[in-house]
């Protein structure tokens, strides 16, 4: 496993696109992945599997991605 983490956010994760991306970066194996899942309101609060890890759907608000800037 690699020593480097690295964040990403997924808006839409529960669309099919968003779902099949939060899979991928699960399964990566050359990089630890620490991701935030956001959708519309009516999707947060949902539990999704990705990889062998359940997430937790936030969601979406205007200043959910500030902290990434």
């Amino acid at each position: 496993m690699a020593g480097k983490t690295w964040r990403a956010a997924i808006v839409g994760a529960s669309t099919l696109l968003g779902k099949e991306l939060a899979e991928e970066l699960s399964g990566a194996t050359d990089v630890l992945w620490d991701i935030t899942l956001f959708d519309a309101e009516g999707a947060g609060g949902t539990m999704t599997a990705a990889g062998d890890e359940a997430l937790l759907i936030q969601p979406i608000a205007d200043d959910s991605l500030i902290e990434w800037t």
